[in-house]
């Protein structure tokens, strides 16, 4: 009987247990493919100047805390409004009390229970009418906190975005730099193959030959300068916006003449 109850739960429990981890762990591959994909069409996507201040002023850790402070404040501001009306309190209770009364004439005689109930309400209120003009200071104080924090939290978006401008910038100029010596390496590879042609006819010296191969040289080592350059411009730009540093990382370059228009209208 008892081998006969341990295979009838191995057959039908156990496979019943795997069907079910079977369809979590398929639950679980698909929620981490859609978080992943997720954040890697985020990574991949080319960012405008715009989307890039708005995410940083999102993730920004000190405009988050500024945000949770102005919460508080503004808190503060409606208990200091509040404490300036009536309060009002209320209470209700209620007893119930069962005894057994003994009778002097026969204590051992058993009586019935009497019971007997009681209640009570109150209701108190109460407005302080002047104290010295407390009140109105707190409300006064508690609204130029409110004022304050906005103004300390526009300061840091300012703040954010001004670097985020400054770092997008840098990325720009790099860019530039970039095309600019690959273009350069382009013109002097020209200029190289057609010294080498001018060498072989004895139209110019090996000396003026090796001033073209070393030029070229010194070039691509500007290309691999700039190209640095590029890369940790990008990765200054990912910090300062909450991202994770990713190669694929790339920004629009805006359009100057749609900028100026806009402006001008």
């Amino acid at each position: 009987l008892y081998l006969f109850a341990s295979n009838y739960v191995t057959s039908i429990f156990i496979p019943k247990y795997l069907q079910v981890m079977n369809k979590m762990n398929v639950l679980v591959f698909f929620v981490l493919l859609f978080i992943f994909s997720g954040i890697s069409a985020q990574q991949d996507q080319a960012w405008t100047l715009e989307a890039c201040i708005n995410h940083a002023l999102e993730q920004n850790i000190q405009v988050r805390k500024s945000n949770l402070n102005n919460q508080s404040l503004d808190l503060y501001l409606d208990q200091a409004k509040a404490s300036r009306l009536p309060n009002l309190s209320a209470s209700a209770s209620q007893n119930f009390n069962w005894a057994r009364p003994i009778s002097q004439l026969d204590p051992e005689a058993i009586n019935p229970l009497k019971g007997s109930t009681g209640s009570s309400y109150s209701l108190n209120s109460g407005v302080t009418v002047f104290n010295g003009g407390r009140l109105k200071t707190q409300v006064k104080q508690a609204e130029l906190d409110v004022q304050n924090g906005q103004l300390s939290l526009e300061a840091t978006k300012e703040s954010i975005s001004l670097n985020i401008l400054n770092a997008f910038l840098q990325v720009l100029y790099a860019e530039e730099q970039v095309k600019n010596a690959e273009k350069q390496i382009e013109s002097t590879t020209g200029q190289l193959t057609l010294a080498e042609e001018r060498l072989s006819l004895g139209a110019i010296s090996q000396a003026d030959y090796t001033q073209v191969k070393s030029q070229l040289a010194n070039e691509k080592l500007t290309l691999a300068n700039a190209t640095s350059q590029l890369a940790l411009s990008k990765v200054n730009l990912m910090q300062l916006m909450e991202l994770p540093v990713t190669e694929s990382f790339e920004i629009v370059r805006p359009d100057l003449e749609v900028t100026i228009n806009q402006n001008r209208m």
